[in-house]
């Protein structure tokens, strides 16, 4: 009697380097962040409309989510409100708008929960051949969010409705979501977190310093 033998050889997921290597990008990570708060400052509203301090927010909320909220790198809150005024015909009612930015610096996360994680997983082709390996680390990113009017109560209110919303959704952890991203020709989702908000009120002595303020807010990728 003939027993068949009952080892399955398993695929050699083997990767030969070839010396080409790739990184997921932090536009992408740019992308979720700007539709992360694009969603929080579009469903900010005002029901009191008559009232003198609120007009100019109510005539904010009304318009498109892209004439609300930019991405860009900016000097100061001036320079970006330049800029603003040069692409748009209609500089009267360029304000209110608000602008997000990102630090250069990229700092690399370190902790037990943070651990480097080299050669974690393999992506495959079609056919199931293994043709790259993956890599995982954590870095920090530091993102800023400023919000520019002519009137000090629209500022105001927009960065009293990040951090209420933030303060009250922390236990729901609506800080976590995803950025879509490619790497190797594969779509890979990189998780996004956000784990030290600040608000930072800001002053300045020049013409638009009084219609800033700031929300800084620290967010990890994890990828």
């Amino acid at each position: 009697m003939t027993v068949s033998n009952p080892i399955t050889e398993l695929v050699d997921f083997t990767v030969t380097p070839t010396g080409i290597v790739e990184y997921t990008d932090l536009t992408d990570i740019d992308i979720s962040i700007q539709k992360y708060f694009g969603q929080i400052i579009g469903a900010m509203v005002v029901t009191d409309t008559n009232r003198k301090q609120n007009k100019e927010f109510a005539a904010f909320q009304q318009r498109p989510l892209n004439k609300k909220l930019y991405i860009g790198q900016f000097d100061d809150p001036v320079s970006f409100v330049q800029a603003l005024a040069g692409a748009n015909e209609d500089r009267k009612n360029i304000l209110p708008a608000c602008y997000i930015s990102r630090a250069l610096d990229v700092v690399y996360t370190d902790g037990d929960d943070y651990n480097d994680l080299t050669n974690y997983a393999t992506i495959t082709d079609s056919t199931g051949k293994p043709k790259a390996t993956v890599s995982k680390s954590f870095v920090k990113l530091t993102y800023s969010l400023t919000a520019c009017s002519w009137e000090k109560e629209t500022c105001t209110r927009i960065g009293l409705g990040l951090s209420m919303w933030m303060r009250h959704q922390r236990k729901k952890r609506d800080f976590c979501f995803s950025a879509k991203s490619m790497i190797a020709g594969t779509p890979v989702d990189l998780r996004v977190e956000v784990n030290q908000p600040k608000l930072a009120l800001v002053r300045q002595p020049q013409r638009l310093t009084t219609i800033t303020r700031s929300m800084l807010c620290l967010f990890s990728s994890r990828p």
